[in-house]
């Protein structure tokens, strides 16, 4: 651990050997690839879910990511399933079988690469018995590092009653979860211009968020711990509103004991804000410890060198490392 310089938690691969076999199941499956030198254009199609870009070429191949994670810093990946194969409109039957085949092969791989990469487990939540299942399987007998989830289950925001059984799990197996936008709010309205993913991706993680601490859920369950992409999305920059909201409106108060800054220590922050500022911001206002850096790879809204971020800040150097690498290790108890 003492070699590498960085540990990036927000980096996504897309297994092309599962998918392949996904698309001979399921008719509403469609990729088409070609390459470009290091990058692969790529469109694909899973049920509803669309996504169509250049991304590096790491995406489809574990070669090309592990030489990327090396060539210019050293950095450990904790590596998650790409957002746009969450499978949650999928057949259980069938996304139960591509969840437990994706943290095989992460298990596998961590193995393989354990100086290099960990990862972070999929699971169906459309079905919360069987994601419990696939959790406690993942993290027990695979030893991966955490869990990844979208911050909606196809339009079911986190606080819904069937998905509470999840969380106790989590809870009980105290295993970080990494919530990343998917199936987002408002998304009739955002087709253009890409605003599915500048605007749509931090508004429902800021759904999340507020769902998460006003059903009193953070009250029940303390060991819970959210990883929130792309700099917590508008949550950090809206936290006074969300105060002056539980102190002016009964309805915020139902369930949550607690003004909303009390659950900020549920929560940590990557770095994908794409502005100095803005990031400079956010580690005034929830603390240094609870930053983690992120790069968002392979994906082209996300950064092509996220130590060098992290290193521009007029940060004292301890503090730099603890975004660097040490907040991440104490979280994902890396060795």
């Amino acid at each position: 651990m003492s070699d590498h310089e960085a540990i990036d938690v927000h980096c996504h691969f897309f297994p092309i050997r599962i998918f392949k076999k996904l698309s001979k199941k399921y008719n509403k499956f469609n990729l088409d690839i070609k390459s470009e030198g290091d990058l692969v254009n790529i469109r694909i199609n899973i049920g509803n879910i669309r996504y169509s870009g250049t991304v590096k070429g790491g995406f489809l191949d574990f070669d090309k990511l592990i030489k990327d994670s090396l060539t210019k810093h050293k950095i450990i990946r904790i590596i998650s399933i790409a957002p746009i194969s969450f499978f949650y409109e999928l057949d259980i039957e069938i996304a139960d079988e591509l969840y437990r085949e994706f943290n095989n092969l992460a298990s596998e791989l961590s193995e393989k690469y354990k100086d290099i990469v960990s990862f972070m487990a999929g699971i169906p939540l459309q079905d919360p018995s069987k994601a419990i299942e696939e959790l406690k399987r993942a993290i027990i007998d695979l030893g991966l590092k955490g869990v990844a989830i979208g911050t909606n289950v196809v339009g079911k925001n986190l606080d819904h009653p069937t998905l509470r059984k999840f969380f106790i799990e989590a809870n009980r197996l105290n295993v970080p979860i990494f919530l990343h936008p998917a199936y987002v709010a408002a998304k009739s309205r955002l087709k253009r211009y890409y605003l599915t993913n500048i605007i749509g991706n931090p508004l429902d993680t800021t759904i999340a968020v507020g769902s998460l601490i006003f059903s009193g859920l953070l009250d029940q369950l303390s060991n819970l711990k959210f990883v929130l992409a792309h700099g917590g999305g508008f949550f950090p920059y809206q936290l006074g509103r969300f105060e002056h909201g539980y102190h002016v409106r009964e309805e915020t108060k139902f369930k949550a004991k607690q003004s909303p800054k009390y659950y900020l220590r549920h929560f940590y922050f990557d770095t994908i804000l794409h502005d100095k500022e803005a990031l400079n911001f956010l580690i005034r206002q929830v603390g240094p410890e609870k930053i983690i850096m992120g790069s968002d790879y392979p994906f082209d809204m996300g950064y092509d060198n996220p130590v060098d971020v992290i290193e521009s800040l007029e940060l004292a150097g301890n503090i730099k490392n603890m975004i660097l690498i040490e907040n991440a290790i104490k979280l994902f108890k890396l060795e």
